[in-house]
């Protein structure tokens, strides 16, 4: 992980494709929750964007977001909610699981989430588990 003087963040921009409203709402509380954390005030922010219609498959700006974490090029994730990353509960599982084993922070200001150490991503983790074997449960 980068030093606190060379963090590199991203925010993670999703919506239906044409609505560009919706995309810069996002933008706005990203920008106003992150002007509310002091030691990311002047981090450099890139944003990755998809306009899709469906949120179950990945775009193609979060397949590129994915891999700049795996290449350790992004140290902070901030989406507006978690619904952005995506709508199926597995997929997103298993990017907050991605983001866990590389040490990325993930910042949701809609859930209030700032996940920065092991506890807080194992608490997390643990309940989206849990809601995903209920929700299969409820299959059967």
């Amino acid at each position: 992980m980068s030093t606190k003087a060379n963090l590199k963040a991203c925010f993670y921009l999703r919506s239906a494709t044409g609505d560009i409203d919706n995309l810069k709402r996002q933008k706005q509380k990203l920008e106003t929750f992150i002007s509310q954390k002091p030691e990311l005030a002047n981090t450099p922010v890139e944003i990755y964007t998809d306009e899709i219609q469906s949120g179950l498959r990945p775009g193609p700006e979060f397949l590129r977001m994915k891999r700049d974490i795996m290449d350790g090029k992004i140290d902070v994730v901030m989406v507006s909610e978690f619904d952005r990353i995506s709508r199926s509960l597995i997929e997103l599982l298993n990017f907050l699981e991605v983001l866990k084993n590389k040490g990325v922070r993930l910042l949701s200001p809609q859930e209030n989430m700032d996940a920065i150490h092991s506890a807080q991503w194992d608490e997390w983790l643990e309940k989206m588990r849990k809601t995903i074997g209920e929700l299969e449960i409820g299959k059967i």
